[in-house]
């Protein structure tokens, strides 16, 4: 993907495994974060330094209970399959760019993990993309 579409980086104080870190976010993306941003900072108390996404309390980010608990009443609320995870989620984002850049390593870096072996289990084969690769290269 061109440079041009990414239009921000997300700081994040605090990542899986421990220090800081950041993210591209896609211009469409970041808008939505402008927006829920302008809102949060019309409520009294807010501060850089609360969490981006508040639990209970409101210093405290969200829980892994509260953010499953948020996923099951949205989940509901549009709709969709009760099988579907937040981990269907994640394989979903990792399969689409993927299908994208046709890049593990670049999935890797995007779900933020230091051995792109560990991505391979988020990719959905693609057996179309398999059979016109190997006709490309051998056909």
């Amino acid at each position: 993907m061109a440079a041009d579409t990414w239009s921000k980086r997300l700081a994040l104080p605090l990542v899986k495994g421990g220090g800081e870190g950041s993210k591209h976010v896609p211009r469409r993306l970041a808008r939505i974060l402008r927006e829920y941003l302008s809102e949060r900072k019309a409520q009294p108390g807010f501060g850089l330094h609360l969490p981006l996404f508040p639990g209970r309390p409101s210093t405290r980010p969200l829980s892994t209970k509260e953010v499953q608990l948020r996923f099951e009443k949205w989940k509901r609320a549009a709709g969709l399959r009760r099988e579907l995870t937040i981990h269907s989620f994640r394989s979903g984002f990792a399969t689409r760019l993927h299908d994208v850049s046709r890049s593990p390593l670049l999935v890797s870096r995007a779900l933020g993990h230091r051995d792109p072996r560990t991505t391979v289990r988020y990719i959905a084969e693609d057996e179309a993309a398999l059979k016109e690769a190997l006709e490309k290269a051998f056909g």
